[in-house]
């Protein structure tokens, strides 16, 4: 596949987005491209969303926890290289390859808490483990394999699966081909790295990685023969339909399993946030950002990958993301641990103790943990509604059932109805029979934006009144200047 090939779908995408009618939708207000706010982040990640927690008591969460089949967990670590302008989460800066502090400290911390939890839920069984961060392969080697020993040492489910973060350059860089390959012999059999671009020019806004890095970080991970997941953005500023076009010709140059085509959505804690809200960076609008999903889903369809939902494409087509549904999904347990790592199951959604983008958190956590036998900072409760929510908000995205009117959740399963026959006027779902509901090719487009339309009227209450603590000014979802209505974020119309 060459660019003159690929060149063909940036005209295909401009008439089909005509032919869509996604103009018409986006005037209309029946759904817009969330760029800031509260209740998601880069996607809907979780349900109930992280931004809906409120202080809780970590007594009444650990009073319901039991030893559970099948436990997924989630390790956190939260040293980079690099700080992404782009990035929100809880990250500290680390050279690669020095001593640090804060890492040993840290890292004494996550393990008293990894033991406290093995003591706890002793008699579990472990699904999955994911490592992320953060880059955890900053973390030296013997560090590094010492962490996920202690932590695999449960009991295995037959198909247990076990992931890792990476980064080009502590995959390339000093050791990092051996500290790759002892965790591969150590059990990890998937490994996530984080390109965003193959783009020269938008690498050096965005990583300041080095496309040649990039490219033999690519062969480095390809050696393993394990699965491998790639992240790519789009709506990068200043990213070009050439860009995203070269984008799809290095994947398909290095075939990985699954690519992660995320969509730019920008948080408080991040670099860009205030560049954004200012006016100062330049971002494409709903309608384009549209437009350039589009010709990624066919452009990646061109070269072999089926899309699926949260912006996911698979290049086999039998291949699922595990890690994906336990980390999104209620119908699992997930054990998150170290900084602001978060759980569900018995019960409820709760959130370790964070401080998003700033070397606070890092400390802050190593402090709680030097005093107390856990992090829990907050939480929600799971009732029947959220349950139902839940199903809804992660399940709209393949394919869902409504489910039928109790007398505990008949209220919410009514503005479900009402909302999804709004959404069916404006051809961005289609429902079968009476109850079951499916996004639309159009609906696609807006997948993150329609799911967050079904959280539950409780944590919608909550988001509002944590939007009306932050102001009007940090929920503005696109600029002025790109001449569309500021729209309503998360609410059933």
């Amino acid at each position: 596949m060459n660019l003159a090939d690929l060149f063909s779908l940036v005209q295909w995408s401009q008439d089909e987005i005509e032919r869509l009618g996604c103009d018409e939708v986006l005037k209309s207000g029946a759904i817009e491209r969330v760029r800031l706010g509260l209740g998601g982040s880069h996607t809907v990640a979780t349900y109930p969303p992280l931004d809906a927690l409120e202080r809780i008591d970590s007594e009444h969460v650990i009073s319901a926890m039991v030893p559970t089949e099948k436990l997924n967990l989630y390790l956190h670590l939260p040293f980079c290289e690099h700080s992404c302008p782009f990035c929100h989460y809880d990250t500290h800066l680390k050279k690669i390859g020095y001593d640090n502090r804060w890492e040993h400290e840290y890292l004494e911390a996550l393990t008293k808490e990894l033991t406290v939890w093995k003591e706890r839920l002793h008699g579990s069984t472990l699904k999955s483990i994911y490592i992320g961060g953060g880059t955890p392969t900053i973390i030296e080697e013997k560090k590094l394999l010492a962490l996920f020993e202690k932590a695999i040492d449960i009991p295995h489910e037959p198909d247990f699966k076990a992931c890792i973060e990476t980064s080009p350059l502590t995959t390339v860089v000093g050791d990092g081909y051996h500290r790759l390959a002892a965790m591969v012999k150590a059990g990890v059999n998937r490994l996530s790295i984080g390109i965003q671009t193959f783009d020269t020019g938008l690498l050096r806004q965005s990583r300041g990685d080095d496309l040649n890095v990039i490219l033999k970080a690519l062969d480095v991970v390809s050696e393993f023969n394990i699965e491998v997941n790639v992240d790519l953005i789009q709506d990068l500023p200043d990213q070009s339909d050439k860009s995203i076009l070269k984008d799809v010709i290095q994947i398909d140059r290095f075939k990985p399993d699954q690519v992660t085509w995320y969509i730019l959505r920008l948080r408080a804690d991040s670099g860009w946030y205030q560049k954004y809200t200012r006016g100062s960076l330049d971002i494409c609008h709903s309608l384009e950002s549209a437009r350039k999903r589009l010709l990624i889903r066919k452009a990646m369809q061109s070269i072999g990958y089926t899309p699926r939902p949260g912006g996911r494409f698979m290049r086999i087509e039998s291949l699922r993301d595990d890690f994906k549904r336990v980390r999104g999904g209620l119908d699992s347990t997930m054990l998150g641990i170290g900084i602001s790592a978060y759980s569900h199951g018995w019960g409820y959604l709760f959130r370790n103790i964070h401080s998003s983008g700033s070397f606070g958190g890092v400390k802050n956590y190593i402090a709680n943990m030097k005093e107390k036998d856990t992090a829990i900072q907050e939480g929600f409760r799971l009732t029947e509604t959220e349950g139902a929510a839940g199903k809804l908000v992660q399940g709209i995205r393949a394919g869902v059932t409504v489910p039928d009117t109790k007398d505990s959740i008949g209220s919410y399963v009514d503005e479900v109805m009402n909302l999804l026959d709004s959404l069916r006027k404006n051809g961005l779902v289609e429902i079968k029979g009476e109850r079951h509901v499916s996004l639309t090719e159009l609906g696609k487009l807006f997948e993150e934006e329609i799911c967050s339309l079904f959280y539950s009227p409780a944590i919608k209450k909550t988001l509002e009144k944590k939007r009306a603590w932050w102001g009007a000014e940090h929920i503005s979802t696109e600029r002025k200047s790109a001449g569309e209505s500021q729209p309503k974020i998360c609410s059933i119309r």
